[in-house]
Formats: C-alpha cells, structure tokens, sequence
C-alpha cells in the first residue's frame, strides 16, 4: 500500500509533465511561425511586458499605461492583421486578468483592436510610424466614446486616460518602433 504523499507526488510529476510538454508545443507552434529565433524572443518580450503593463491597476486607479496598444501595433505591421489581432486579444486578457479588472470595457476593447487589425490591413503603405498613430489616435477616440457614452466613466479620466495613453504610445512609436520591426 502506497502511502498518499507518494501518489500525490507522481501526480504532481505527471502534472508537471504535461504542462512542460504542452509548453514545449506551443513553443515549437510559435517557433514554426517565425523564420529567426531573435524575432520569436522579440514577440514573445512583448507579449509578456505588454500583458503585465497594466498590472498597476491593482493597486491604483486607471491612468491610461498600457503598452498592449503599442505590442498590438508592432505586430499588425510586422505579424498581419490576424497574428497581430491574436497577439493583442492575448495580451488584452492576460492584462486584464493580471491587473484583476475584469469589466465590460474588455468587450469593447476586443471589438477595437478587430477593427484596428482591419485598418492596419490599409495603411501598411503609411509604415509603422505613421500607421501606427492612426491607429493609436482610433483606438483612444473609440475607447473615449465607449467609456463616456456607454459605460459612463466620468469625462474628466477618460480625457486624462487618452492623452497618457496617446502620449506615451506615440513616444514608444517614435523612439522605438523602427527598431523593433527591423528585428522582428
């Protein structure tokens, strides 16, 4: 007779194994999708800083950080319009969950970032600089409305969340984006 730390510690093993192989998939899944292993790594940062970028929000309010907005951008140009929308509904949940704020703005976000992965489609000819700022101006006027006219946040933060998200996703696209697509 087996004593019960001894069946549960095969289980963890097995638990543990299955979650290291099921990892290693989807690392050999994402490694398929892309030709260099630097751009692999590159996405992969991004995706991680983009979804904990919002995790203040557990401590304070809103005050419109995020960095899903500009990874989302990043990876409409370099990725297309379907890895790119798949990549930010994956960073807008992970931060979402991480940040324990889960509320209907979500809905409405994934709904932007569709539309934006849509309009990225068009203005690829612009490059990401220039693209991107539309879409950055797109997302905060759409995102304004939603939360002042559907969710009915007070005006006065949603102003505050767009321009600090605006702002600070404009210089991250001035100052870094060429960069980083040039890598990935």
């Amino acid at each position: 007779m087996k004593h019960w730390w001894e069946l549960t510690k095969k289980k963890k093993v097995r638990g543990t194994l299955k979650k290291l192989m099921i990892g290693l998939i989807i690392f050999s899944l994402l490694l398929f999708f892309f030709s260099d292993i630097f751009s692999f790594i590159l996405t992969i940062f991004l995706v991680i800083i983009g979804s904990f970028s919002k995790i203040y929000k557990r401590f304070i309010h809103s005050i419109g950080f995020e960095l899903v907005t500009f990874a989302s951008i990043l990876f409409f140009f370099t990725h297309g319009a379907v890895m790119g929308f798949i990549l930010a509904i994956l960073m807008l949940i992970a931060s979402t969950l991480l940040s324990s704020r889960i509320t209907q703005v979500l809905v409405f976000q994934i709904m932007i970032y569709g539309f934006l992965a849509i309009l990225s489609i068009f203005l690829q000819g612009f490059g990401v600089v220039t693209g991107g700022k539309i879409l950055i101006i797109t997302y905060n006027i759409l995102l304004h409305f939603v939360g002042i006219f559907i969710i009915h946040y007070p005006p006065h933060q949603s102003v505050i969340n767009f321009t600090v998200n605006a702002v600070t996703t404009i210089f991250f696209l001035e100052t870094t984006s060429l960069w980083l697509v040039s890598h990935m």
